[in-house]
């Protein structure tokens, strides 16, 4: 990648410009230094045509974390960016709006966790709710906003072609609940 001295990458705008950015930073050796001091670092000693990453970073010192105290990490809130794919089943023949899905939330699981949550209609990008249970397999139902155009139904309304609906989150790394965090 080449970073001009405009901001641009590779000839194109830089999508990240003036946006900040945090890392966690875990050393072999401890570092000494003062509180919101500036500390620049690099790791360049790898061979220039391996396929481990070469690279340099620079920022400020915002607090000093213990990595063996987990009560410290936890003060950090970390997260992973992650998802859940289910699969539309049924349309509501009364209501375009409601569908029942499957295969986003295990039989087993605390139905309470996701209730509420938003999920994303891939190939049409229609975003509706996870509403209630259907039954007790694992299925559910979702309210979106507005009907769901394009898809396969049969007269009985089963949805014939595969339908996906993503549920898009973030997890605390160092969280040890089991909840899930979203916009």
């Amino acid at each position: 990648t080449l970073v001009g001295e405009d901001g641009m990458i590779n000839g194109e705008p830089d999508p990240n410009a003036g946006k900040t950015f945090f890392a966690l930073l875990t050393f072999e050796k401890p570092v000494t230094a003062p509180l919101g001091s500036l500390f620049i670092g690099s790791k360049f000693d790898f061979e220039s045509h391996s396929p481990t990453c070469r690279m340099a970073f620079f920022g400020k010192l915002l607090t000093p974390i213990k990595p063996a105290v987990q009560d410290e990490l936890k003060k950090i809130r970390i997260v992973k960016m992650k998802s859940k794919t289910g699969v539309l089943e049924k349309i509501d023949k009364a209501d375009p709006c409601l569908y029942t899905a499957h295969g986003l939330i295990k039989k087993e699981s605390d139905f309470s966790l996701f209730q509420g949550l938003s999920v994303v209609h891939e190939r049409s990008g229609v975003i509706g709710k996870i509403d209630s249970l259907f039954g007790t397999a694992g299925k559910f139902k979702i309210v979106t906003k507005e009907p769901i155009m394009g898809m396969q139904v049969d007269k009985k309304g089963n949805i014939t072609s595969n339908e996906e609906v993503v549920m898009h989150f973030r997890k605390y790394v160092y969280d040890n609940s089991k909840r899930f965090a979203q916009d």
